[in-house]
Order: structure tokens, then sequence, then C-alpha cells
């Protein structure tokens, strides 16, 4: 099955979901999250397929969001276009967390905004040295989208997570296994999908876990952990509003928010 800004192809119980717009470093536009979710479907219907990857084609896993194409929707006025442009990345996380097989991100460079998030939204990130992480949606005044503001805290923490929604400075691959945002990390992009070969061959792989969406209250999360992490994502988008005068004193409250919540922790798989 192909697609202009998705290649899906297969071997044995491996499907490979390739982010095929190098030029542009991958970034998200309404073909690629249409052929993303076409390629999620067969995944998740194909008896014979047990494991995912997606990887980026070129240098770059993905750069998030297609500005280029955001910006062309709101100078034209096509808000509604715009409301499903944005949903459509939403319902692609939730899609890949009701999975039943196992996707993994091979993060084979930078992966930016939506593209960070896409991989946090995968079970395994296998890294190469060359990838980078960053959440970039604050310097170009976006709020954070694709589930990052759920996903990244359970992952590193919440002050961590905060202090990479704030700044926007890239994690470094050593720095994202150090903190275990990456499961694995290899020297080259090639080797990441030799370790998702390594999982397929693995037992039973059918996911056993919470699944994870705007309903996790009424999935039995614990309510206190829900309430916390959307009180979160409304200071970051109040943040994200803010003036640059106005600057340090919400980063003050945020901080002051930041102590209040005890940080989320989670085992970390290593490669040795």
């Amino acid at each position: 099955m192909a697609n202009e800004s998705v290649v899906f192809s297969q071997d044995g119980p491996v499907a490979t979901l390739l982010l095929n717009r190098p030029e542009k470093l991958n970034a998200l536009d309404e073909g690629m999250r249409e052929g993303l979710s076409a390629a999620l479907s067969t995944l998740a219907h194909d008896p014979v397929l047990r494991v995912g990857i997606i990887t980026g084609a070129g240098r770059a896993f993905c750069a998030g969001g297609d500005i280029d194409r955001m910006r062309e929707l709101k100078e034209t006025h096509q808000s509604a276009t715009f409301r499903r442009y944005i949903e459509a990345g939403h319902e692609l996380v939730r899609k890949i967390r009701r999975l039943p097989k196992l996707v993994v991100a091979c993060v084979n460079g930078p992966a930016a905004g939506a593209g960070m998030n896409l991989a946090l939204a995968c079970d395994l990130r296998i890294a190469s040295e060359s990838a980078t992480f960053t959440q970039a949606f604050l310097r170009i005044g976006l709020h954070p989208d694709w589930g990052g503001t759920f996903l990244l805290p359970r992952l590193i923490g919440i002050g961590r997570a905060i202090e990479m929604f704030i700044l926007g400075e890239p994690l470094n691959a050593a720095e994202a296994n150090r903190l275990g945002l990456v499961n694995f990390l290899v020297p080259q992009p090639g080797r990441g999908a030799r370790v998702a070969h390594s999982v397929a061959e693995a037992g039973a792989l059918r996911k056993a876990r919470n699944q994870v969406g705007p309903d996790d209250a009424a999935r039995g999360r614990r309510p206190n952990e829900v309430f916390r992490l959307r009180r979160l994502q409304r200071r970051l988008a109040r943040f994200s509003r803010k003036a640059p005068a106005q600057l340090q004193g919400n980063l003050l409250e945020v901080i002051s928010y930041q102590l209040s919540v005890k940080p989320v922790s989670r085992s970390v798989l290593t490669d040795n």
C-alpha cells in the first residue's frame, strides 16, 4: 500500500510506516495524516502483523505540523478545514494508543512539535544518535497538541516536561535516553528496525495497558492525575497567549504549580 506522503511496507510480522515528505522534513499535512490513519487501520486488522514501525524518510523523523499549510488555512479563513486538520492529529494519537498491536517509533533525526508527540504516542521509541526531540509550540505561538501535555509528563515527570514546553530547546538522543523518553539508543537509523524485529519475535504482544485520550476518567484513570494534567494544559494555553513583558511572572506561576505536583515516574528500558 502506498500513499504520496506515507509508504506502507511489510517484512514478515513487521510493518513499516514511512513518513515520506523529506523535502519538508516530513511535516504533517492532510495527506500524511490520512495516509497514517489508513496504514494504522491496515496494521490493526492484518492478523500476520504484530508490530508497526513509524519512521521518517531523509534526515528527519518529523518536523511537526506543516506550518506553511496552517498559515494558508488561517490567511484564507478556512476555519472549518483548520479545525479538521487539528482534530485529525488528535484522532491519530488516540488510534495509536488504542491499537491492539505494538507501535514503535524509530526516530532517525529531528522530531519536533507534533512530530515529537507522534513518537510519544508510540509504545516504544528507538532513537539514532542523530535524533533530537523538541517541543517547539510556544516558540511559534501555538499550544502543544497531539497529546503532548498528556504523554510527556508521564515519561519524564511534570517538571522536565514543563521545562521542555516553555523553553522549547532540543533534547539530544543521549539525554532523552537517560531521562527515559527513549527506550533504545542505536548508532545508526537502520539499526532501529532490527530492534523492532526482535520485539516482534517476542511472546504475546497484544497490548495490555491503559488507553489514553480525552475521556480518561471514564476509563478508570485516577481523577487527581487527570485533573493535574488538564490543569497543566490550561496553564500552558494561557502562557502561550501572554505578551513577552509578562513572561517572568507567568513563568513563576507555572514553576509554582510544578512544585505542587509529584512527578509521574516510569521504568526505563535500556539497550545493553
